[in-house]
C-alpha cells in the first residue's frame, strides 16, 4: 500500500508490491515456455526451409546464379524404350544387369575415361550397364548450397553423352544400357550379388594380357549363377589403372568396339557447339540435333583451320613439381605410342633433378612464350591451320593473356571455351563442348597429365587422325 510519511513524503509498502512482481515474472515465464514450445514443434519446418527452397529454385530456375534443371534429360531417361517391360532383353524377367560403384574423381573427363571402360566391359558381358549421373559435388541437395555460383551436385549423364542411353548396343545383339534410377527400381536389395574384379598390373604393359584380362572381367560377369542383377563393389577403372600402361595396351581393341566408335556427345553440347560453328569452322555442315543411329562407326571429320590447344592449370602450386619427383607417366591414353610429345616421359632414371623438374614444367604448365612458338611452328608446318582454340581452366588473366600474345602473332581467330560456351546454362558441361571440339580440330596439342587429353587422343586415333595431328607440350 501506499502512505505519506511525516514529511510529506510518498512511501511504497514493499510487500504490496511483492504479489504484482510475482505475477509479470510468472506471466514471462509463461511466455518464454510457450516460445519454446513453438520453436521446438516447427524445428524440422525451419530445418527443412532451405532444402524446400533449394529443390523449387531448381526445378523452376529464374536465372543467374541457378544452375538449370535439366529437366529434359531427366526425363527422356524415365521412358527410354530399353526401360519398357516388354518381354524383351531388358525385361524384368530376361533383363542382365550391372552396376560399377561410383566413380569418385571429380571432372568429368575422370568420370568419362572410367565409364567408357566400364561400358566396353558390360558390352562383353552382354549386360545391361546401370550408367550414373555426372557426379559433380557430394551433396544431398540436387544443389550444392557450398559453391558459388550455385552448381548442381549431379547432372544426368545424357545432357553430356548420347550414346549411354542410345540403345546402340541393340544393333549388335547386346543388351542396351539403363540409367541407375532403373537398376535400382528393378533390382530389390537382397537379389544384387557384389563382385570384384581385379586388374593384375604385373602384365599392364602386354596387350594380349590386357585383353585377357578384359575378356576375363567379361566372362565373370557372364557367369549364369551370379543372377541377373551384379554390383560391381570396386571400380577397377581407377586412378591408378589409368597411370598404368592398360590403356594403350588394350587400344587396339578398344578402339574397334562398338562402344568407341558409336561414341556421341549429346544433343544439348551439338546445339551449343552448332552457335558459334561459323566462328569455329567457317562453311562447315552443323551437327544434326536429331542423332540418328547408324551401325557404322561414327568419325568426325576434322576442321582443319583449328588448332586446339590445351593450357591445363592446376589448382595446387606444387603439383607440376610433384610430377617431377616422382617421374610421372603421363594418364591413360596419352601414352599412345607414336603421338609426339609423350616419348621423353617418363625421363631416364639417370637424368638429373634440375632437367627432370624442367622437363615436367615445360609439359605440364608451359610458359607463354613457349606457347607461342609451338603454335606458330604448326602453322608453318600445316598451312590450313588460321584459328586456334584454347582449352583452359585457367582464370580470366591468364587466358586473356595467352589469347592476346596469339592473337599478335597474325591468326585470324583466337576462341576461348567462353566464345562458345557463353550461355550461363552452358557453364555446367563446358568440358563435354571443349572435349568435342579438340577432337574435331586440325591439329590437337594436349597436356599428357590430364584426363580431358587423353580422352581427345583415344577419340581422335579412334577415328581415324594421323598421329601427327595429335601432339604434347
Amino acid at each position: 500500500m501506499a502512505s505519506f510519511n511525516k514529511e510529506g513524503s510518498l512511501q511504497l509498502d514493499p510487500a504490496s508490491i511483492l504479489p504484482s512482481t510475482r505475477r509479470t515474472a510468472s506471466n514471462l515465464s509463461n511466455l518464454l515456455q510457450l516460445t519454446l514450445n513453438r520453436l521446438r514443434r516447427n524445428r524440422w519446418n525451419i530445418l527443412a526451409l532451405p532444402f524446400v527452397c533449394l529443390v523449387f529454385l531448381w526445378l523452376v530456375p529464374l536465372s543467374p546464379p541457378l544452375p538449370p534443371s535439366y529437366a529434359t534429360e531427366w526425363g527422356e531417361e524415365r521412358w527410354l524404350p530399353q526401360m519398357a517391360f516388354e518381354g524383351n532383353m531388358e525385361s524384368k524377367e530376361e533383363g542382365r544387369f550391372v552396376n560399377f560403384a561410383p566413380i569418385k574423381e571429380e571432372g568429368f573427363n575422370y568420370q568419362l575415361q572410367s565409364l567408357i571402360l566400364q561400358q566396353h566391359t558390360a558390352f562383353l558381358s552382354n549386360r545391361s550397364l546401370a550408367y550414373h549421373p555426372y557426379h559433380v559435388h557430394d551433396s544431398i541437395f540436387p544443389i550444392s548450397p557450398t559453391h558459388w555460383p550455385l552448381k548442381s551436385s549431379r547432372i544426368p549423364m545424357t545432357a553430356l553423352i548420347w550414346s549411354v542411353s542410345s540403345g546402340f548396343e541393340g544393333m549388335f545383339d547386346r543388351r542396351r544400357g539403363i540409367p541407375l534410377k532403373h537398376f535400382q527400381t528393378v533390382c530389390g536389395v537382397h537379389e544384387i550379388q557384389r563382385v570384384e574384379l581385379h586388374v593384375d598390373m604385373a602384365h599392364a604393359g602386354d596387350e594380349g594380357q590386357a585383353v585377357e584380362m578384359m575378356k576375363n572381367m567379361a566372362r565373370k560377369l557372364e557367369d549364369e549363377s551370379l543372377g541377373r542383377c551384379v554390383e560391381v563393389s570396386v571400380n577397377p577403372f581407377d586412378r591408378g589403372f589409368f597411370e598404368s600402361h592398360f590403356p594403350e595396351a588394350l587400344f587396339p581393341s578398344l578402339s574397334t568396339s562398338p562402344v568407341v566408335k558409336q561414341f556421341s556427345f549429346s544433343p544439348r553440347v551439338f546445339r551449343i557447339i552448332n552457335r558459334s560453328l561459323e566462328l569455329l569452322s567457317p562453311g562447315t555442315k552443323p551437327y544434326d540435333e536429331e542423332i540418328e543411329m547408324v551401325k557404322k562407326p561414327r568419325r568426325a571429320k576434322p576442321w582443319k583451320n583449328l588448332l586446339a590447344l590445351h593450357l591445363r592449370k592446376s589448382t595446387d602450386s606444387e603439383y607440376c613439381s610433384s610430377l617431377g619427383e616422382r617421374s610421372a607417366p603421363f594418364v591413360g591414353f596419352n601414352k599412345l605410342p607414336k603421338l609426339p610429345g609423350n616419348e621423353n616421359v617418363p625421363p631416364p632414371n639417370g637424368m638429373v633433378s634440375a632437367a627432370r623438374q624442367g622437363l615436367y614444367l615445360a609439359k605440364c604448365d608451359p610458359p607463354i612464350l613457349d606457347i607461342i612458338a609451338r603454335a606458330r611452328r604448326l602453322r608453318d608446318n600445316h598451312p590450313t591451320l588460321s584459328s586456334i582454340y584454347i582449352l583452359s581452366n585457367g582464370d580470366y588473366g591468364f587466358v586473356a593473356e595467352a589469347r592476346k600474345w596469339l592473337e599478335s602473332d597474325g591468326w585470324d581467330r583466337v576462341l576461348t571455351s567462353a566464345d562458345v560456351a557463353y550461355k550461363w546454362e552452358d557453364r555446367e558441361i563446358v568440358e563435354a563442348v571443349d572435349t568435342e571440339i579438340a577432337r574435331r580440330s586440325g591439329v590437337f596439342v594436349g597436356n599428357g597429365f590430364s584426363a580431358l587429353s587423353s580422352n581427345v587422343a583415344l577419340l581422335r586415333n579412334a577415328d581415324g587422325k594421323h598421329t601427327d595431328f595429335t601432339q604434347y607440350w
